[in-house]
């Protein structure tokens, strides 16, 4: 990532934190398309740091999804988390695991997440 950058300080944390981990050991690929699962697994790194409770999605949720079998071994876990807390849900072609996801998919990811947040801090 070029020094610089307007991005370079947030993939530096990212990468620190574990929750980019690039496209290799040595590169990220910071103006590359984003794959859905690569989305839900950098949302579950981050929720993981922020401290939140990641575990007890059952891989059953997937079970609706005809393409779910495509999830990639490294992105099953977080796919299984983001479909199970509805940050992520289904196109009309399915979960699309390794479909670029779009800006609109992305923002909407995001609020999905922020309303993740605000359901477990609600009565607290």
């Amino acid at each position: 990532v070029k020094d610089g950058s307007y991005y370079s300080e947030a993939v530096r944390w990212a990468a620190a934190n574990e929750i980019a981990q690039g496209v290799a050991d040595t590169r990220f690929q910071p103006n590359g398309l984003m794959t859905r699962e690569q989305m839900a697994t950098m949302m579950y790194r981050y929720a993981k740091a922020q401290g939140l409770e990641v575990t007890g999605g059952s891989e059953s949720v997937l079970d609706g999804f005809a393409d779910s079998n495509r999830i990639s071994g490294w992105a099953k876990e977080a796919m299984i988390w983001a479909v199970s807390q509805k940050l992520l849900i289904g196109t009309g072609a399915g979960l699309e695991p390794q479909a670029y996801g779009t800006r609109a998919q992305s923002a909407q990811v995001i609020l999905n997440f922020h309303q993740y947040v605000d359901e477990r801090f609600a009565n607290t």
